[in-house]
């Protein structure tokens, strides 16, 4: 009988162990993902609102970090079988449970002012297209040529007057000298992509 409790503990610890492995390779890769969202930033740092970008990849870079320590608790406590870190592991699991309910409750209720804000941010900022700020400009022409896209909701987002001549980005084979028109853009906004 005790030689199967000596199993039966040796395969739980292995499972425990193997399971916050894999979690403390997820907190690396959401602490990868928060570092390069910080760097890549800087490419659209004077487009409008760039605030909620930044607090995205702050709270990647705390969440990465808090994954990773709490997993190297779970770890240890289950290598060392030290009853202490698991007790501290257990505790830090609860609370991440809590804090992870309260950011989806929060979401489900806030979904749709976060929504409408992201919409007005990129309305504004592709009704601005072309008019000076060629940060912003950029930024737009990136966004468009990485998702191949026209707009946020579409090619018909641009202003009356340049609807016979769109941004470049618009459209996927540019010939020189060649205007993109709507004829020639891509169909779709970058809100559907």
């Amino acid at each position: 009988m005790s030689c199967i409790g000596d199993f039966i503990a040796g395969a739980i610890r292995v499972i425990l162990f193997g399971l916050n492995f894999a979690t403390l390779m997820t907190g690396v890769v959401l602490l990868g993902c928060g570092v390069y969202v910080k760097i890549a930033m800087n490419e659209f740092t004077d487009m409008d609102d760039v605030k909620g970008l930044e607090i995205v990849a702050y709270f990647l870079i705390a969440f990465g970090a808090v994954v990773m320590i709490l997993s190297l608790f779970g770890c240890l406590g289950a290598c060392l079988q030290n009853h202490v870190l698991l007790s501290l592991y257990f505790a830090l699991m609860v609370m991440l449970l809590l804090g992870e309910v309260a950011i989806g409750v929060l979401y489900a209720v806030e979904k749709k002012t976060i929504v409408e804000e992201i919409d007005k941010t990129m309305e504004r900022t592709v009704n601005n297209y072309g008019k000076g700020d060629t940060a912003s400009d950029t930024a737009v022409d990136k966004i468009q040529n990485l998702l191949q896209c026209c707009g946020y909701n579409g090619p018909t987002d641009y202003q009356i007057i340049t609807q016979f001549k769109l941004p470049s980005s618009c459209c996927a084979d540019m010939i020189p000298n060649d205007a993109c028109n709507t004829a020639t853009a891509y169909k779709t906004g970058c809100k559907a992509q």
